[in-house]
């Protein structure tokens, strides 16, 4: 989801989390999956798990479990060039009396830092809340208040990511008094914020949508993909505007679809696999990618997977600059699992790890997967992470040195932008940081200095403005009184132009 960064000299890593549902991922490794990691043994937990890379040796792995008090609670663990250690002293991240919690997803802004968003059960209803790691500690977003839009119904997020290194955006469902639709949410370190003006970005008069799965793209654009009344649904950002593509062509002797999966590739190309169940009434993996201007069906038309008994679940990730691989739990006539990949270029398939299964021998049936990514070009390395139905999530890993890649495309020309001189601010010094902001009209902005949950530090603007703004932040805050160390966020708001950039203070 986060753009990966040019290659580099250092090996780096992949980490996939399996445990019913894979969900999308940026760049693996053509390279065949290695052994089992962490000794062998599993972590301590059993139930959707997500992960995502901090930096290209540091993973940060959130995953539901039972707790000691018999609630469904969500922890989290880090590896970082050793073995998987537990964050937050080993406590739970949703420690609120009352909450039963599922449905985690995370995402990093490619500077050390992630978001893990959440469904609570309080109150009656399910609802969405988040948590901030900043590289040590894990802080409460929106105050430790609902992330989601507020409505009485049940809310639950499937997916995150961040559109920018300081726009996290959030694909939800939510109960609007009518039927379960789809909304997007950005937080852009201020506040939350509907896109869409807020209207639902499904089909009003559609039925029920459920598996929203939210894609970024190093450009900026993006794209959701989800299921609305058994049909695949998909909708994409490009220049500021959400629209409706044309959902890929329904295979003959197919009906229906679930737990879709998408990804862009880094010509702007979206790849989207969903499970479709066939003739035979098992669920088969499909895949279709969007060049522009129409679909192009993998394999023919015919499922990507080899499963007969069908497949429960599926991951899709960027794999070099031309392809994607795929990842499938399939079924076997027994009730057991077999989890399997294949590497998708255009509309060929080929099998990986010469189609041998990857699970866990003797861990039981796969009830779940998530998967992640380490910056570092096209050549990365990876983590197969799976949580079976005896409990544990174990790991698979394997290590590779980055391979030459084409450059990867630059974020997207826009009309009004901001530039930042002197990221990095020596406090108390008489420093000051620089901020150019660049309008394409004139407009009303302001721009704030915030912590990193979103607290308001310093308004360095806040009015009617034309051209350009040169701005300066000596590192204190409103009352005139120096800011501690550590992370900030600059965030610039205008009727064209928004933007959050990382400041660091240091003493």
């Amino acid at each position: 989801m986060t753009a990966l960064s040019a290659p580099h000299s250092r090996p780096a890593r992949v980490v996939v989390a399996l445990t019913g549902l894979l969900v999308a991922g940026p760049v693996l490794a053509a390279a065949d999956w290695g052994g089992l990691g962490h000794a062998g043994q599993p972590l301590a937990a059993g139930a959707e798990p997500a992960a995502a890379y901090l930096s290209a040796d540091r993973v940060l792995l959130a995953a539901g479990r039972t707790a000691e008090d018999g609630r469904a609670r969500l922890y989290a663990w880090t590896r970082q060039s050793g073995d998987w250690s537990p964050l937050a002293g080993g406590a739970a991240l949703d420690a609120t009396e009352g909450r039963d919690t599922r449905a985690a997803a995370v995402a990093t802004d490619g500077q050390g830092h992630a978001a893990v968003v959440y469904a609570g059960f309080e109150g009656g209803a399910w609802r969405l809340y988040g948590r901030w790691f900043d590289g040590a500690n894990f802080l409460p977003l929106n105050g430790g208040q609902p992330v989601d839009r507020g409505l009485p119904g049940n809310a639950f997020a499937s997916s995150a990511a961040f559109l920018d290194a300081g726009t996290l955006a959030l694909a939800l469902t939510q109960f609007d008094g009518r039927r379960t639709a789809l909304f997007v949410r950005t937080f852009d370190g201020a506040g939350w914020a509907d896109e869409n003006g807020g209207a639902a970005l499904d089909d009003p008069a559609g039925g029920w949508t459920e598996s929203p799965v939210l894609a970024a793209a190093p450009d900026g654009t993006a794209a959701v993909a989800f299921v609305q009344g058994g049909t695949l649904g998909i909708v994409r950002l490009a220049a500021g505007r959400w629209s409706r593509l044309p959902a890929p062509g329904v295979p003959a002797h197919t009906a229906g679809a679930s737990a879709p999966a998408a990804g862009f590739l880094p010509d702007g190309r979206l790849v989207v696999a969903v499970l479709r169940e066939t003739g035979e009434g098992v669920s088969r993996v499909f895949a279709s990618t969007w060049d522009g201007t129409a679909w192009r069906e993998a394999n023919g038309g015919a499922p990507v997977d080899d499963s007969a008994s069908g497949v429960a679940g599926l991951a899709l990730a960027r794999d070099g600059a031309q392809a994607v691989q795929i990842a499938y739990v399939a079924l076997d006539a027994e009730g057991g699992t077999t989890v399997r990949a294949v590497r998708l270029e255009g509309v060929a398939v080929s099998s990986v790890n010469g189609g041998a299964a990857l699970e866990a021998p003797g861990a039981g049936p796969v009830t779940a997967v998530a998967l992640a990514v380490a910056p570092g070009g096209e050549g990365t390395a990876g983590l197969l992470a799976m949580a079976s139905g005896s409990g544990g999530v174990y790991v698979r890993e394997r290590t590779e040195a980055p391979r030459a890649a084409a450059p990867a495309a630059g974020p997207a020309e826009r009309p009004a932008g901001v530039r930042v001189v002197g990221g990095v601010l020596h406090a108390g010094r008489g420093e000051s940081t620089r901020v150019q902001v660049g309008l394409d009209r004139g407009q009303r902005v302001r721009v704030d200095i915030t912590t990193l949950t979103g607290s308001l530090v310093r308004v360095l603007a806040d009015g009617p403005a034309a051209g350009s703004l040169d701005l300066a932040w000596d590192g204190r805050n409103e009352d005139g009184l120096l800011v501690a160390p550590g992370a900030y966020r600059l965030v610039t708001r205008g009727e064209t132009l928004r933007s959050a950039r990382l400041l660091v203070v240091v003493r």
